[in-house]
């Protein structure tokens, strides 16, 4: 797994992330601001076996960390 501390690391140190998300994955980062923008409470994400789900949560945790630095970010698995 890929950890949003490590990721970000490489945002600083190289001004890209070490990883490409695949489309699908930009597409499930995307719907989880639309989510935050237009609705309350708890999204839910589903997507298969090996499709990246721990990459979409890092990349989801570093976008929000970028946009709002103050932000806190919790993770339950």
């Amino acid at each position: 797994m890929i950890c949003a501390c490590a990721m970000r690391r490489a945002t600083i140190e190289n001004e890209r992330p070490m990883y490409q998300l695949r489309p699908y994955q930009t597409a499930a980062v995307d719907s989880i601001f639309e989510y935050f923008g237009s609705k309350d409470g708890h999204p839910l994400v589903v997507l298969p076996t090996g499709a990246g789900k721990s990459i979409v949560l890092a990349e989801f945790i570093r976008r929000t960390i970028e946009q709002w630095p103050g932000e806190r970010c919790l993770v339950l698995t």
